[in-house]
């Protein structure tokens, strides 16, 4: 990516290089020496963030579709006899509040258990 910075005056904005890639280098890449440790973490790190954005695409489509039949829908039984409570949580809302609970659960305010209950 190419960041460009505003400067104040008459000077035109200066385009700055990211990486190594932005330019016409096709085969760049970075080596990066670490131990077990670095690499057990790195591999986590991964894995969360691509389970995040898995949950962040599945919940734009539950929100799109929760759109088009929230028209069309009644109240259901079990919700009318009170047998079932209401969510209060809008869908849209649905992965802020997934991403706060990791949050918590990552800085040890809630322990496992809770945060599974909690989803």
């Amino acid at each position: 990516a190419v960041v460009s910075t505003q400067s104040t005056g008459e000077k035109p904005a200066k385009a700055i290089k990211l990486s190594p890639t932005d330019g016409d280098a096709v085969d760049a890449y970075n080596l990066f020496y670490t131990n077990n440790q670095w690499y057990a973490f790195l591999r986590q790190h991964q894995i969360l963030c691509e389970r995040l954005y898995t949950i962040n695409t599945y919940n734009a489509t539950v929100a799109e579709q929760e759109m088009k039949d929230r028209k069309c829908r009644k109240e259901p039984t079990a919700q009318a006899i009170k047998m079932r409570q209401t969510n209060p949580l809008p869908v849209e809302h649905y992965y802020t509040h997934f991403l706060s609970l990791v949050k918590d659960l990552l800085d040890c305010n809630i322990e496992q258990g809770a945060f599974e209950d909690k989803l």
